[in-house]
């Protein structure tokens, strides 16, 4: 009985205890959530602070400071104040460095004719953010043209038409032409004013003008592609061919069929590169000039149909042994020819057939030569 009451009192001990340890759990979070409070208004007002000085910072931006990060970086015109952002010299600065900053230029700057003028000097994509009314202004596209003769692709009929202003953009570069009228590409001196930049302007003279042989010499000595464009009777001229070719043997891709290349023709072209046998092989007239452009270029035995050629090939490694190696088989076994071309150069007999490399008299030979080349060497 004496143990009872004491059970009792433990109980309601306990009982007391529970909710007080409750409370001071519950105290102790709220403690921390009101200390957390002021440390986020504190991060805020933080983040607050440094975009205010960032706000200020740029406020106490200087012209020159300005000036300096848009060369930089174009695009930074998007974040700098108000006051800087409509200043003509920090925006075409910023145009200079990226033509897409104009993105972010003031609308009164795009419509300003004189300043477009000048972004347009600097880069022809600036022409992408010129004010509609700009673009419909025949005055501004005349200037815009006279600094820049990439904003003929933004003009009008009438400023198409002016000769004046097509003569302007030719004298920048002889490709304004392409926008010339088929009347203004009749004149003979601006024709020859853009040949003296580029054979290749012959393509936009008229064909009145394309009559002058002399005119066609002149392109051609100037790059070989203006052949391309020659009228065909001129295509057919044996001086003009060669001189195109002189300069690249893809000149022949443009030679009429009909028309037989002559041997300097095919001298010229196969002494640049073997392959251009192939836009001459058919004119070939005898056994003889095909020997002589085998010894212009040996090589050209690597045409599927020249390997198997006795003599074609006899005549390339007289000139050159070691084309040896792409003859046809059937020939690498030929004991005259592997003799030929081993006197020719000794290493030629390491693309003989198996049965002539291990031939003693060759072996001999190619020993022979080669302790003279050691002896002579030495010697030096």
């Amino acid at each position: 009985r004496a143990a009872a009451p004491l059970g009792g009192q433990g109980s309601a001990s306990r009982c007391w205890a529970e909710p007080r340890a409750r409370m001071a759990a519950a105290a102790a979070v709220a403690a921390a959530a009101a200390a957390a409070v002021p440390n986020e208004v504190g991060a805020t007002r933080g983040a607050d602070g440094d975009a205010g000085a960032n706000k200020q910072e740029e406020e106490k931006l200087t012209k020159d400071e300005a000036i300096k990060r848009v060369s930089n970086d174009g695009l930074a015109l998007a974040r700098l104040p108000p006051d800087l952002k409509k200043d003509p010299v920090v925006v075409l600065a910023a145009c200079t460095q990226d033509p897409d900053a104009l993105e972010h230029a003031p609308k009164e700057l795009l419509g300003d004719a004189n300043f477009m003028v000048e972004a347009i000097r600097e880069d022809i994509a600036a022409m992408e953010y010129a004010s509609s009314e700009l673009l419909t202004n025949t005055a501004f596209l005349r200037n815009a043209i006279g600094v820049n003769w990439r904003a003929l692709q933004y003009a009008n009929e009438e400023v198409l038409e002016d000769q004046s202003v097509i003569v302007d953009a030719t004298r920048q570069n002889w490709q304004a032409l392409a926008y010339a009228s088929s009347e203004i590409r009749g004149c003979r001196k601006l024709i020859q004013m853009a040949l003296d930049q580029s054979g290749l302007a012959l393509r936009y003279a008229s064909e009145y003008i394309k009559r002058d042989r002399n005119l066609v010499l002149q392109a051609v000595k100037s790059h070989a592609g203006a052949y391309e464009f020659a009228p065909p009777v001129y295509q057919q001229d044996d001086e003009i061919l060669l001189t195109a070719t002189q300069q690249s043997w893809q000149t022949l891709r443009f030679v009429p069929r009909w028309f037989r290349i002559q041997l300097p023709v095919m001298l010229a072209a196969v002494k640049q590169n073997w392959q251009a046998v192939k836009f001459f092989l058919g004119d070939i007239g005898s056994e003889a000039e095909l020997h002589e452009v085998a010894r212009e270029n040996p090589r050209i035995i690597q045409h599927p149909f020249l390997r198997m050629s006795r003599s074609v090939v006899m005549a390339a490694v007289t000139k050159n042994g070691l084309v040896l190696q792409y003859a046809d088989p059937s020939l690498r076994a030929d004991r005259e020819i592997v003799l030929i071309a081993t006197r020719q150069n000794t290493r030629a007999l390491q693309h003989a057939c198996p049965e002539l490399q291990q031939d003693a008299g060759l072996r001999a030979m190619v020993s022979k030569a080669d302790g003279r080349n050691r002896s002579r060497l030495t010697r030096t």
